[in-house]
């Protein structure tokens, strides 16, 4: 395994998301460098997917939709047929979902 990169860096925030971050740090017994860089982590993943509000409405109807297409065996197609942009937020999402399951 090769050496990670690493930067030291600065930067300013509001005293109330220090005091969030300290206090997620001490919930997690970790340090409040390693939960910065976890939230900044998750922040850039939440970004890509880039204004895709996921509403629990919608979560249901993008269920019944691939239930129904599983159904009708039509599911592996439809994924071919997504943009690239499409499968980058998929993959994304689940990458979260299983980050979260740990």
């Amino acid at each position: 395994m090769g050496l990670k990169k690493s930067r030291f860096t600065q930067c300013r925030m509001p005293d109330d998301m220090f005091d969030e971050i300290e206090k997620i740090a001490s919930e997690e017994i970790s340090s409040f460098s390693e939960i910065t860089r976890k939230l900044i982590k998750l922040g850039t993943k939440l970004y890509k997917i880039k204004g895709k509000i996921i509403t629990p409405e919608a979560l249901d109807e993008m269920k019944k939709e691939v239930d129904s297409k599983i159904k009708n065996e039509t599911f592996l197609n439809s994924l071919l047929a997504l943009n690239s942009e499409q499968k980058s937020s998929i993959v994304t999402y689940l990458q979260m979902q299983e980050e979260k399951s740990f």
